[in-house]
């Protein structure tokens, strides 16, 4: 048997970037980060997708500005 319960939580706050920032290397995720006028690419830790954007759990703070790749 298998069964699914969804418990109503209070809303939650969660850093998330559009899927189309990251870029991937194999199991890695990297997203490229504006740090004075200059790009960084940092490896980000992911977690479950919400719409069109994924949530970082790590590698990221909030307020950075990440570049967003455009979609072919």
């Amino acid at each position: 048997m298998f069964g699914r319960l969804l418990l109503p939580m209070k809303p939650e706050q969660v850093l998330a970037v559009p899927a189309t920032a990251l870029t991937r290397a194999g199991q890695l995720a990297m997203v490229d980060v504006v740090q004075e006028a200059r790009l960084e690419r940092r490896t980000v830790q992911l977690g479950r997708a919400i719409g069109s954007q994924i949530e970082v759990l790590s590698g990221l703070v909030a307020g950075e500005t990440v570049v967003i790749r455009k979609v072919r």
